[in-house]
């Protein structure tokens, strides 16, 4: 899987993780300590997060790692 696929992978899970749990992008991004604009640009797969950024995300979603990148 090339890495534009596998942004968009990961970002479609975010997504999906986010809107189960009843988050707006705000909410997630006001938790974690980013702006809107950016969490937004992770869901739609055109960014990278750090994995520090990730961690807490999914700490926030409360997710694993293994629930959002793909096998």
């Amino acid at each position: 899987m090339n890495e534009v696929k596998l942004r968009k992978v990961i970002g479609t899970n975010l997504q999906k993780a986010r809107k189960a749990r009843r988050y707006t992008q705000r909410e997630i991004a006001e938790k974690v300590g980013l702006s809107t604009n950016y969490y937004a640009t992770l869901e739609q797969g055109a960014a990278v997060a750090s994995v520090e950024t990730l961690y807490e995300i999914f700490t926030v979603l409360g997710v694993k790692a293994s629930d959002i990148f793909p096998n």
